[in-house]
């Protein structure tokens, strides 16, 4: 029996899987004993996401709760596991089995231990088959000619007749990749599918993984150990660390925001309020640069204000690395040193009276007190990051141009050394040379510095060229996620009309 939280279930509309604080422990009568803490990640419809780390740290654990399947003595001892908005945590053993059935599907790191040594391939995918629906017979040798065809086979006929044994590693990887795309699962985890193959055979598994996915419109969810191997058909990377420890940077849960509406009656149950923010999920991994588009007054700012703790919380939580930022380990300034927020007037951001040196020399001696040596070291390598022109470092913002002034307050926030820099319009009110200009700035310093970005704007163009993700906020409510520009995977009609708009331009 699988145990779960009692956190709440809902989701934004575009995550098809999310895992919230996962805890699994072998359990029994006298203790409990945690082997993966506070897992946290989410995967959207049409994906590939990738889930490495080294052996041993909980990545095929994971992947057995989410189909429930865990080892006996193992139970999910804390967090959700959230599947098209439910908690599959309280599922019963017959739900589950109706969720591997029709929904998700498992493709298993070992291929002879997922085929029946003593039986041809052609009765185990009939068998596969038959738990669907019935089938007449000619439309099931078309249908499996066809899978065995789609996954690289030549001679289908040959291969039907065969026994696992009389295959290659490869091609026991091949037969199953085709029996698990024959139940027509929305989510497909492939667990170390090319481990125990040669680099050509596991280039050719995992291109065929990719090409399938296409065709077939899956969310792949894929497990390894080998970076390398798999980022270059992955959309995302996300790592896991040795000890089943895998942290989101930033992590939104169901976060509210309300506002009283002044000059309305109240009731006599409660005050009207205008719900600036409602019940948003949101997470930022590290490295990653999530783009949150939206139109004007459709909560962006709102969002960032109560990440930067300027305004309360009405419900919901943040987490920052697995603590919430409301609690006594994000305390202000050790908070404010890993997250920095930059935003649109960069006039109002630099003290008219302080030069571009004086501006640059306030965080580091606010944040370093201890290390006046360093300061102007410091100093320089910001300079140079945001390529600016050490000339300007005696000069008042007056004197800059708006480029330049937005440099220097992106040179501000990197002093800090911050782990996240949240950019709220941080760039609408400069021309689109200046915007380009920045946005590369923005590319290089990811490269360099590993820092993770959250990037508010109501331009779609310019969250194209670097975000690695994009969320769409409309009307207080992230609708949609999506990782590629394709407007027949996206679903929702504002995301669409967003795209068909930015398309005319």
């Amino acid at each position: 029996m699988i145990h779960g939280s009692s956190m709440s279930t809902r989701v934004d509309q575009a995550a098809l899987l999310q895992i919230e604080q996962l805890e699994l422990s072998y359990t029994d009568s006298k203790k409990k004993v945690p082997i993966v803490q506070n897992v946290s990640f989410e995967i959207h419809s049409g994906e590939i996401v990738a889930l490495v780390g080294p052996s041993g740290c909980g990545k095929s654990m994971t992947a057995q709760a989410i189909v429930g399947l865990l080892d006996s003595g193992v139970q999910v001892t804390n967090g959700a596991i959230i599947y098209k908005k439910d908690n599959v945590c309280t599922y019963t053993n017959k739900q589950m089995k109706l969720l591997r059935r029709n929904e998700i599907a498992l493709f298993i790191q070992h291929s002879l231990s997922g085929l029946n040594p003593i039986r041809t391939v052609k009765k185990q995918m009939v068998e596969t088959l038959m738990n669907q629906k019935r089938w007449k017979k000619k439309e099931m040798e078309f249908y499996l000619h066809t899978l065995l065809q789609q996954v690289g086979f030549s001679d289908p006929k040959a291969i039907l007749g065969s026994y696992p044994f009389e295959l290659s590693g490869g091609m026991q990887q091949r037969v199953l990749l085709a029996m698990m795309v024959s139940l027509k699962p929305k989510l497909l985890i492939a667990d170390e599918p090319t481990t125990a193959l040669d680099v050509i055979n596991r280039n050719r598994v995992l291109n065929l993984l990719k090409k399938i996915q296409q065709d077939h419109h899956l969310t792949v969810l894929l497990i390894s150990h080998d970076q390398q191997s798999v980022k270059h058909i992955a959309d995302r990377v996300i790592q896991m660390s040795a000890g089943g420890l895998f942290v989101s940077l930033l992590q939104l849960c169901n976060v509210s925001k309300d506002y009283p509406v002044k000059g309305r009656k109240r009731s006599l149950l409660r005050e009207p309020v205008c719900k600036a923010l409602k019940q948003v999920n949101l997470t930022v991994e590290k490295g990653e640069c999530v783009g949150l588009v939206g139109e004007s007054g459709s909560g962006k700012s709102t969002l960032a204000k109560v990440i930067m703790k300027l305004e309360p919380l009405s419900s919901g939580e943040i987490f920052l690395e697995s603590q919430p930022i409301s609690g006594k380990q994000c305390q202000d300034k050790e908070f404010y040193k890993r997250v920095q927020l930059v935003l649109q007037d960069s006039s109002a951001t630099l003290h008219p009276k302080m030069n571009v040196k004086e501006s640059l020399m306030e965080p580091l001696k606010n944040f370093f007190p201890r290390e006046r040596e360093k300061w102007l070291d410091m100093l320089m390598k910001v300079v140079e990051l945001v390529a600016l022109d050490e000339r300007l470092l005696t000069r008042y913002p007056y004197q800059l141009s708006g480029g330049q002034k937005q440099r220097v307050c992106i040179a501000k926030a990197l002093a800090v050394q911050p782990k996240l820099i949240i950019f709220d319009e941080s760039i609408a009110s400069l021309d689109s040379d200046s915007q380009a200009s920045i946005i590369k700035m923005f590319q290089l310093i990811q490269e360099e510095e590993e820092i993770s970005f959250l990037f508010i704007t109501h331009d779609l163009q310019s969250t194209k060229q670097f975000c690695n993700r994009i969320a769409v906020m409309y009307e207080g409510e992230i609708v949609e996620q999506f990782t590629k520009w394709d407007k027949a995977q996206v679903k929702h009609p504002y995301t669409r009309s967003l795209m068909e708009a930015f398309i005319k331009v």
